[in-house]
């Protein structure tokens, strides 16, 4: 009777596990992903995916089934999930009415939706811009911090806005620029007409009456103003451009009265929230009457 040495019977059983032990480890593997998705562990998991900006345009609506400043972002996900959208950039999205497929609530939707993350800020509030476009050729704009987005994609399923800053469209107060300058600061600037620079501050009945017959349109605008925010909304004004303005046989009284204040006429003007109001001073003495 013959044996098999043991050194040959040794090497038979190493190879044999060699052979084995990937099994082994698969098997461990899959009972673990098993594991991870058990009931109730993919409900409090983060959304690993870029946000329909029309889940966004919630935030502006008076839906009644949401609560007020709260978006179900998994449920708000799957309505929209049939309307595409362009993803630019990792932080920025586009939904487009044109080549939509047609749905029951198709015409309640915006023709143009776009969100921008500006980035995080404290106590993991996000600042983004939201713009939209409801028909016509108003574009409307507005900032928002909200809890729940995450910069790089893993959202929560809720999102809440803590604070709601109200844009325009064009020179009516549209907002050109968001900036981060502190955890817990930041910038908007914004484009303005004459009428609103001049009754800026003012109370709603005063500046009716000083601003009126100055140039106050969409296509108006003399300049823009920045103001520096707080997370809880408290703004203050920190700087005005004035853009050159050529005077033209339409101005108003008032319009020709302020260029000549302004001298902006050639060149742009910088202002200090101080020579702003110097200047609404100066033009309710000598151009207000």
């Amino acid at each position: 009777m013959k044996t098999i040495p043991s050194s040959i019977a040794s090497q038979f059983f190493s190879f044999l596990l060699l052979l084995l032990l990937p099994l082994l480890l698969l098997s461990v593997y899959t009972s673990m992903a098993v594991d991870n998705t058990s009931p109730g562990s993919a409900s409090s998991a983060p959304l690993s995916s870029s946000i329909n900006p029309l889940c966004l345009d919630r935030l502006l609506s008076l839906d009644s089934k949401m609560s007020p400043g709260k978006i179900d972002l998994d449920d708000c996900q799957e309505r929209f999930a049939e309307y595409s959208f362009s993803q630019n950039t990792p932080w920025q999205a586009t939904y487009e009415k044109n080549n939509q497929v047609k749905t029951k609530n198709f015409e309640e939707l915006p023709d143009y939706a776009q969100y921008e993350i500006i980035g995080q800020m404290q106590n993991s509030q996000v600042l983004l811009s939201y713009s939209a476009n409801y028909g016509g050729s108003g574009t409307f704009n507005h900032a928002y911090l909200v809890q729940g987005l995450s910069l790089d994609n893993n959202h929560d399923s809720e999102l809440t806005q803590t604070l709601a800053i109200e844009g325009g469209d064009r020179c009516f107060g549209s907002i050109e620029k968001l900036d981060i300058i502190a955890p817990g600061t930041f910038e908007i600037r914004r484009r303005t007409t004459a009428s609103a620079l001049i009754g800026y501050g003012l109370s709603a009945e005063k500046a009716a009456k000083v601003t009126k017959g100055l140039s106050d349109c969409a296509l108006c605008c003399i300049g823009n103003y920045t103001e520096r925010a707080t997370l809880k909304g408290k703004r203050e004004l920190t700087s005005v451009t004035l853009f050159p303005k050529q005077s033209r046989s339409s101005d108003s009284a008032k319009d020709r009265c302020l260029n000549q204040l302004t001298m902006a006429d050639s060149h742009t003007v910088l202002m200090t929230k101080e020579n702003l109001k110097e200047l609404q001073e100066k033009f309710i003495r000598e151009c207000a009457k």
